[in-house]
């Protein structure tokens, strides 16, 4: 079946056409995409300037971990505000002359010898060290690694998380 030059002209410009507008929308989404991205470089970059990240460890005496990584929050912050933003708010505490004192996370109550105590960890020493401070005074670090820890205190010091 032979087709009139017309019919084979028109098709082959209508599918020329179809092409050239393809190419055009991809180079304009890759065009967009760019810019997307150019953005959200920016900003990441604003965030970062206004946060730390930061990891977060939850024991308990059942040996239960509950990690929360590269957390992003905000410059200022204590160990305290934290905590309670991690768990939504399900932080049990005492307010004494001395700072916050934790007696429960998540539900789970500082009992008998076991009291949530908190760890910093040391890349210096490869180990964790006790918290310096009340919870309420340390202020959080870009790349700190912080751990709540449910330890029986019967013997000093507590084990480690």
């Amino acid at each position: 079946m032979n087709l009139p030059r017309s019919i084979w002209f028109t098709t082959t410009v209508f599918l020329l056409a179809i092409s050239i507008g393809e190419a055009l929308f991809l180079v304009s989404l890759k065009m967009r995409l760019d810019d997307i991205e150019g953005k959200y470089l920016e900003l990441l970059r604003n965030v970062e300037s206004v946060t730390n990240s930061v990891n977060i460890l939850i024991k308990y005496e059942n040996g239960t971990k509950t990690w929360f990584n590269n957390t992003r929050i905000p410059v200022g912050w204590s160990l305290f505000n934290a905590t309670v933003y991690l768990t939504n708010g399900r932080v049990d505490y005492q307010p004494y002359s001395f700072g916050i004192f934790v007696t429960g996370i998540n539900s789970v109550s500082s009992h008998d010898s076991y009291y949530w105590i908190w760890y910093k960890w040391d890349p210096m020493n490869n180990d964790w060290m006790l918290g310096e401070t009340g919870c309420d005074s340390y202020f959080l670090r870009d790349g700190d690694i912080l751990a709540w820890y449910l330890v029986d205190t019967s013997s000093w010091p507590p084990e480690k998380p």
